[in-house]
């Protein structure tokens, strides 16, 4: 491939679910990171990209940082960014359109792992803990298949396979990190809000769509013992509700595909303040 523009890397399309991207006009350095992180999310057929996405860099600010514009076919979604905060933005807003895009499955916010028992959904809030529980998960032999945007078809109601990179906060990092290499040393000057790995840095991962075996609801409280309670269908299908991504064209169709699920699949709630014992926990729940 040709660059774009001189000093600049070539463009390459990339997939978050039914939203396709062309990452263009960048910096190498920007895009050696950038690119290192999506490697799961490479779409390798052809076909037309949904959107453009060029991230400029800009003069320092007046506090000594690199400021970056991120921009949309041309429009400018981040006029300002400082260097730290461009992968988590960037990601944030992929995350967003995906949900935008991929109208013919439900979308929730929640991770998913398969066991040899069946997929695991976690669905939370942010700080949650739910990212923290399903990279433990994987650690522990679990296949990834999705982290924040778990898509799920309204008829079989499996889990599409996500490549999105997991995005770890500072003390999950601390956590993991003798166990995933990238984690060990720093991360790059792109990644000061958060960390990111590839799924693939966490063991298997999943390529083809999973089923779910079991609801599990995450609380990570700082210290707490773990523990795992059963709940009954009625509080799943309450509480998965409200993790919901979008707004629904069918709210109706919604709640009875998610009431489908909840009366095949248990549910429950799991505190934790270790991740790794909450995940064996959870993996022997399934």
């Amino acid at each position: 491939m040709v660059p774009d523009d001189a000093g600049q890397a070539p463009a390459m399309n990339f997939a978050a679910h039914g939203f396709v991207f062309r990452l263009g006009a960048m910096d190498d350095d920007v895009a050696q990171v950038i690119r290192g992180l999506l490697v799961e999310m490479v779409k390798r057929t052809s076909g037309p990209s949904a959107v453009d996405i060029s991230i400029h860099r800009m003069d320092e600010s007046s506090l000594g940082d690199t400021m970056y514009r991120v921009s949309f076919d041309g429009e400018d979604v981040y006029p300002s960014l400082n260097r730290g905060s461009l992968i988590s933005h960037l990601l944030i807003e992929v995350n967003a359109r995906a949900v935008q895009f991929t109208p013919d499955r439900l979308m929730l916010h929640a991770g998913t792992v398969r066991t040899g028992a069946g997929g695991i959904l976690i669905p939370g809030a942010s700080h949650s803990g739910k990212t923290t529980l399903a990279a433990a998960l994987a650690l522990h032999g679990s296949a990834f298949v999705a982290d924040e945007v778990s898509a799920m078809h309204p008829d079989t109601l499996a889990i599409a396979p996500y490549g999105k990179p997991v995005a770890l906060r500072p003390d999950s990092v601390k956590l993991f990190s003798d166990r995933v290499p990238r984690l060990a040393g720093p991360g790059s000057p792109f990644e000061i809000d958060e960390r990111f790995v590839p799924p693939s840095d966490l063991g298997t991962v999943s390529t083809t769509s999973v089923e779910i075996a079991s609801i599990v609801f995450s609380q990570f409280t700082p210290g707490a013992p773990p523990r795992i309670t059963e709940i009954p269908p009625a509080e799943t299908l309450h509480t998965i509700m409200s993790h919901v991504l979008g707004d629904p064209i069918d709210p109706k169709g919604t709640f009875r595909t998610l009431e489908r699920l909840v009366r095949r699949v248990r549910g429950c709630r799991v505190e934790f303040g270790d991740a790794d014992q909450a995940a064996e926990l959870v993996a022997a729940f399934t």
